[in-house]
């Protein structure tokens, strides 16, 4: 039983070390995902759930340290019966929220370790259905461990643990997530991730004058049953990068040719007045070269007009979904360098380039 509790514990542990790691690198990602779920909340619950809205990126840094200072409190055993007590407490409402995303299918992503590795809805709830199983083992047994750190020193590891993750949660914010997961990290080509899906391979159950045939192609004579999936369709990596101009027309091969820097911002009324007047001054200082530059935004042409007529520069204003925006760069407003669809350099607007250095990194 002692091996058996001891296993437990490193693995469980562990789990929530690098669940909370997956998620502490990127706090938007996980906030996103909170706001997902206060607004199904809200919807089928109570609309009390939309006072946390305002508050989920908070709730981000503080839910994903939280899993990472227990996880490390597990496997030093400091304080172990308090430890386990709130793990216990934490993943029964783990379970209890990924059982609902699987049960009803609104929420098709927990989140669980961010988007390093997506989880269905179902598997969600199996692992911390797992999970559950390994946290009461260590309830059970939580009366014969035996801490390996005296008070002082648990004490002082559990605080140098606290501070890390919130300086680790506030350089990704300040910055730019130091691990990307998305598909539109460095290096990526995004014109390759729009076109590296499957389709599916599906095969038809059919009846006639009762009897029951699987075909591999839809038979016209015959009357319909099922359809069988042999193999299931996958989406392409990147399926909603579409990007529009003023009247309408899609523009998305435009910024995939050639040398492009996308100054991205998903909200203007944002954006301050400071900032803007550092966009403009890298806008011209870019101007002569071969670079194209690019306004693109979830706000509307409307604002995103104003916002170029505020930095005086002639650039053409593309729209995207909003959404999308996030996915593509943490940050509001951001930059994104491309050449020839392939990701070169994305840049926080706390750490804008400059000309030089944005005419390097495009080639």
């Amino acid at each position: 039983m002692k091996i058996i509790a001891n296993v437990c514990r490193v693995f469980v542990g562990v789990l929530f070390v690098v669940s909370g790691f997956v998620k502490i690198v990127d706090p938007i990602g996980t906030a996103i995902k909170l706001e997902e779920y206060f607004v199904v909340f809200s919807s089928n619950f109570s609309p009390l759930f939309e006072f946390f809205i305002p508050y989920a990126l908070t709730l981000s840094v503080f839910i994903t340290a939280l899993e990472i200072i227990l996880g490390v409190a597990l496997l030093l055993l400091f304080q172990v019966q308090t430890t386990i007590y709130l793990l216990f407490a934490q993943i029964a409402f783990f379970t209890i929220l990924t059982f609902y995303s699987a049960f009803t299918g609104e929420v098709t992503d927990c989140g669980c370790f961010g988007d390093a590795m997506p989880l269905t809805p179902w598997q969600s709830f199996s692992k911390d259905a797992v999970l559950m199983v390994l946290i009461i083992i260590l309830f059970l047994y939580r009366n014969k461990f035996t801490s390996v750190l005296d008070t002082k020193k648990g004490v002082l590891a559990m605080a140098f643990t606290t501070v890390a993750c919130l300086v680790f949660a506030k350089y990704n914010l300040d910055h730019l997530p130091v691990i990307d997961f998305r598909p539109y990290k460095i290096g990526n080509n995004i014109t390759e991730k729009r076109n590296d899906g499957k389709p599916g391979v599906f095969h038809y159950k059919m009846e006639k004058d009762g009897v029951e045939k699987v075909f591999e192609t839809y038979p016209s004579d015959w009357n319909y049953k099922e359809v069988i999936t042999v193999v299931e369709p996958k989406l392409p990596s990147i399926n909603d990068f579409t990007l529009f101009n003023a009247n309408g027309d899609e523009t998305t091969d435009i910024v995939l040719e050639g040398k492009t820097l996308l100054l991205v911002v998903q909200k203007t009324d944002v954006v301050t007045a400071e900032q803007a007047e550092k966009l403009a001054a890298l806008v011209t200082s870019l101007k002569g070269s071969n670079i194209n530059i690019s306004l693109l935004t979830g706000s509307g042409f409307e604002k995103g007009h104003q916002l170029v007529a505020q930095m005086k520069v002639n650039i053409p204003v593309y729209i995207i979904d909003e959404v999308v925006i996030k996915a593509m760069i943490r940050a509001n407003p951001g930059l994104l360098l491309m050449n020839n669809g392939v990701v070169k350099m994305k840049w926080h607007y706390n750490d804008l380039p400059t000309a030089e250095e944005v005419i390097a990194k495009a080639e």
